[in-house]
């Protein structure tokens, strides 16, 4: 066994000394800690004496700190006037509607006095001023558990508006018009199942229908967009509200032209006879298009036809001496909304003039090939006069005899590839007709 000596035992004496007066004060320490710990959880002492007032009003509500509602039971809030409380109230939670409510008796002696409010929050130790007031009235009730008076620090937004609307893959833009938002998705799309993404004023919530309707989550929440969907926006401090109607509906490619499939007739056609066939050219390759005649520009002689399916026919017999050209104005719509107006052109060739032959092609590209329109015994005709019209019916050439032939031009300016049609009329109004094609 080892033999301490003296200066050792004092050693250990001190040391046993010392290590008693640190756990002391480390003791203290803790004790202090504690201490500090009670009064800094402590309220702000706040109370009211009922029995010196004669009036009272009550107050359902809850309160946003920072953005968030108060789910502390340990806060308060206070009522004041002039400066002195005049009711004060815990936070307890609501079974009713989940959320953490005050419910404060607020008292006075005088009505039309207005009312303040503090808000003390446990966790921080520390008072705010409420960003909202009322006004007192006698026997007077401001919110309920449905619709609470919300008090904040800072202040909430008092705007219930959607700012932007959107889903995954829509084509362009989205339109909000006042409280009508529309946008449209690829055809594939299936519009029973959407995520909307949105952005609101701030803090401010959204739900289907109205304010008793399932919450709506920007990007999480799915929803059926077959039929319009109303959504009820609540703002921040729960003063305003806003219905908006939601219209998503697939896109559609607008029918770009019409066509007729033959575009001229003789004298041999009567009532009834098939023109052609009109078609509409849509990027839409499934869409199925109707037709139909329409009042308009180029609806000169819509009369003298009608339209059964796809077929345009004659409605009476014409008479050719006296009708070159005939214009009618044809609607295609393709049932999704999209709806195209055209006029077309019918050319009427006089089966008389046998000798006159005139070629259906022009290529004015130097090759020596259908350079300008050729016109095969055309000086028996001197004294007919020559037209060539564009598909819209506009006049690009004209001539006594055909001596200078048509080269594509017009003015010296080449014109767009495309149908062109010719008339070559007698000096006693008789004509021929037929259809020139412009190519390069």
């Amino acid at each position: 066994m080892l033999s301490l000596g003296f200066s050792e035992r004092e050693l250990i004496l001190s040391l046993t000394q010392k290590l008693k007066k640190m756990k002391k004060i480390t003791l203290y320490l803790l004790i202090s800690l504690c201490l500090a710990s009670i009064v800094r959880a402590q309220d702000p002492g706040w109370s009211v004496n009922p029995a010196d007032y004669s009036y009272t009003m009550t107050i359902t509500g809850v309160f946003n700190y920072n953005g968030y509602e108060v789910t502390n039971a340990s806060d308060k809030i206070a009522a004041f006037i002039d400066g002195e409380c005049r009711g004060v109230s815990g936070f307890e939670l609501s079974e009713s509607n989940n959320r953490y409510m005050f419910y404060l008796v607020v008292y006075s002696n005088e009505e039309n006095k207005n009312v303040t409010f503090k808000y003390y929050n446990s966790t921080n130790n520390t008072t705010y001023d409420a960003e909202r007031s009322v006004t007192f009235s006698i026997n007077g009730i401001v919110g309920n558990l449905q619709a609470p008076l919300v008090l904040s620090y800072p202040t909430l937004s008092s705007e219930s508006k959607i700012l932007t609307f959107s889903i995954e893959n829509q084509v362009g833009e989205t339109s909000i018009n006042d409280y009508e938002i529309s946008l449209q998705v690829p055809r594939e799309t299936d519009l029973s199942r959407l995520y909307p993404e949105f952005t609101t004023s701030p803090l401010a919530y959204v739900r289907l229908h109205d304010q008793y309707g399932q919450a709506v989550v920007s990007g999480l929440t799915e929803l059926d967009f077959t039929n319009d969907v109303k959504f009820w926006v609540m703002s921040a401090d729960e003063t305003d509200t806003s219905f908006y109607n939601v219209h998503v509906t697939h896109y559609n490619n607008v029918p770009s032209k019409v066509s007729l499939s033959d575009s001229i007739i003789d004298e041999t056609y009567k009532t009834g006879s098939l023109v052609g066939y009109l078609s509409a050219d849509d990027q839409d390759f499934e869409d199925i298009h109707s037709f139909e005649l329409v009042e308009g520009e180029g609806d000169n002689h819509n009369s003298m036809f009608y339209i059964n399916g796809n077929e345009l026919r004659l409605a009476k017999d014409i008479y050719f001496q006296t009708n070159t050209f005939l214009s009618i104005r044809v609607k295609a719509d393709d049932g999704m909304g999209g709806v195209i107006e055209q006029p077309l052109l019918i050319v009427f060739r006089l089966l008389s003039a046998e000798s006159l032959r005139a070629a259906n092609i022009v290529s004015p590209n130097g090759d020596g090939i259908f350079d300008t329109w050729i016109v095969q015994n055309h000086q028996l005709y001197s004294d007919y006069d020559f037209y060539i019209y564009s598909s819209s019916g506009e006049l690009v050439f004209k001539s006594k005899g055909y001596n200078t032939p048509w080269d594509g031009r017009r003015n010296g300016t080449l014109l767009p590839i495309g149908a062109y049609y010719y008339v070559v009329k007698s000096p006693e109004g008789a004509a021929m007709n037929g259809v020139i094609s412009l190519i390069y």
